[in-house]
């Protein structure tokens, strides 16, 4: 019988060697539907649209605020590739969308809420790993990391609510650390943090570049926990359709 993935991790994370167990989070340990980032930043557009106008901050459109979160989201990203900031922050994101919308500063708040709510309503948890994970943290030290311009508040808030037996481990954050898994700078925060040597350090994620390749080139032991090939597979055909419908109406760049 061949052991799945999931198996696998399990079993390394509990070898002798292995003092430190760093987990990914969004895909891994919170799971999204089966919904496009773009097309998930049409639907929290238009609940933000929704929340600014019963808030009073009329003339707010779902559209209007879309096009502006697909335009200044790339911005920000395109900074961070050509190094001019360190990750993209959600502050950062949000005050750009509200600047070019020419919306109040109080606008800030109830967009960043918005969409809080949105993904803790789309987001399910990974209850086998979940359970797995609560035997793993009885016998090593376990801390959850991610790559995500969510602020660290607004992603324990979401732990707390699907899955509250972690939301009190040790976060690591790239918007608030400006080290990045995808880079590989974060996986090398964790041995002077944690006091632990990277190859006594294992990782596991859902994305192979990031939580695989780079944790592995910084000399920790990784495990790859995909979401299925079906899911990944339907998912990018969604993705490329969407993103060539958005080209077309001249939305995306």
């Amino acid at each position: 019988m061949i052991a799945t993935a999931f198996e696998t991790f399990q079993h390394r994370a509990m070898a002798a060697d292995i003092r430190l167990v760093s987990v990914d989070i969004f895909d891994t340990i919170l799971l999204r539907r089966c919904r496009p980032e773009l097309a998930r930043f049409a639907d929290i557009a238009a609940a933000q649209a929704i929340a600014l106008n019963r808030a009073g901050i009329d003339g707010v459109t779902a559209e209007g605020v879309y096009r502006a979160r697909l335009k200044l989201h790339k911005q920000v990203y395109d900074q961070v590739r050509r190094g001019e900031r360190p990750e993209a922050r959600h502050d950062d994101i949000l005050d750009a969308i509200r600047v070019h919308l020419n919306l109040p500063v109080q606008a800030l708040p109830i967009m960043a809420e918005a969409e809080t709510v949105y993904e803790s309503s789309v987001l399910t948890a990974n209850r086998a790993l979940v359970a797995g994970l609560a035997e793993i943290a009885c016998a090593k030290r376990l801390i959850l990391s991610t790559d995500m311009y969510l602020p660290e508040p607004a992603i324990r808030a979401l732990l707390a609510q699907l899955t509250p037996d972690l939301a009190a481990l040790p976060l690591l954050v790239s918007s608030d650390l400006g080290a990045t898994k995808r880079s590989g700078t974060l996986f090398g925060l964790l041995p002077q943090r944690f006091g632990a040597c990277p190859r006594e350090i294992l990782h596991a994620g859902d994305n192979k570049a990031a939580d695989v390749e780079q944790a592995r080139a910084a000399g920790l032991h990784a495990q790859w926990l995909p979401r299925s090939l079906a899911f990944r597979l339907n998912l990018a055909v969604k993705d490329r359709v969407l993103r060539r419908t958005l080209r077309r109406k001249g939305w995306l760049y």
